[in-house]
């Protein structure tokens, strides 16, 4: 019998413009009513997640900064921080620099980027690059190491990729790296945050607080960052637009992608 459904957001359970479809929020409400747990996570910060789900008193947790930070959506106070050091940080900028330096540093709910990534960005002749350029929390910045003596408390270090095969390079440039966790949201990116900071332990502090067990869960993704959270349920359910990573950890695949409903559809079939 499960009790829970945890689903990643961009990709997954909202479409490509990143809203939820009417039929999503009616079959959502539908769930509440019939008591599942419903548990978003999310590379998003707070302020970045859709007001539906902050609304939504009856959704107890969200997770946000791709599991660095969980927030009770009743009193919007975070109950975890894993984040990484000032130090730690320019480690891992160090050595990716020679190689790419399109790097963000996610700091609460903003974000200090290096003018390379600005330079990158402009021309906005993706949606990709049109999003990350006029993202309003965004600063650019000439020394972010300056920034990063000062202050701790890192969630999350995006590094942009104009070509998604160095994807595999930089994974291999930083696999030494001690106490960081690698993944992607993006074919065009990379997101290195704190070893505790994924959807997967994230998913399982829930649960723990719940008393819920992994097999009462049943979870949904789409990208490499959604590995953790598939594997940290008993239920594992891949997005048909997931990457081939994703869909070799799922036991399942739905039959329609985010633009036409595919959780709602696969839910209903399935829990019938």
């Amino acid at each position: 019998m499960y009790k829970l459904i945890a689903f990643d957001l961009d990709g997954t359970i909202l479409d490509d413009n990143g809203e939820l479809s009417n039929a999503t929020i009616v079959y959502l409400e539908e769930l509440l009513k019939k008591d599942y747990l419903l548990v978003p996570c999310s590379a998003r910060t707070l302020f970045e997640y859709p007001t539906w789900f902050k609304d939504h008193q009856e959704i107890k947790y969200l997770i946000t900064h791709n599991g660095a930070i969980i927030i009770d959506n009743k009193t919007k106070e975070p109950l975890t921080n894993h984040t990484l050091s000032g130090k730690k940080s320019i480690e891992v900028a160090e050595i990716l620099a020679p190689v790419n330096n399109l790097i963000t540093f996610n700091y609460g709910e903003y974000m200090i980027s290096s003018l390379d990534l600005y330079n990158f960005l402009l021309p906005q002749n993706t949606p990709f690059k049109a999003g990350m350029f006029v993202h309003q929390a965004r600063a650019y910045a000439y020394d972010y190491k300056y920034f990063l003596n000062l202050n701790d408390g890192i969630t999350k270090i995006h590094v942009s990729l104009p070509d998604p095969n160095d994807k595999e390079k930089l994974y291999h440039l930083l696999k030494d790296v001690k106490d960081i966790y690698l993944a992607s949201s993006h074919p065009n990116n990379i997101e290195i945050t704190h070893p505790l900071a994924n959807k997967g332990s994230a998913l399982k502090f829930v649960l723990d607080q719940l008393n819920i067990s992994s097999q009462e869960v049943i979870s949904f993704g789409d990208n490499d960052n959604d590995v953790s959270l598939l594997e940290a349920a008993g239920h594992k359910v891949a997005m048909l637009n997931a990457t081939s990573r994703l869909k070799a950890v799922a036991d399942n695949l739905t039959k329609f992608d985010n633009n036409h409903d595919g959780v709602v559809d696969y839910l209903n079939s399935y829990l019938k």
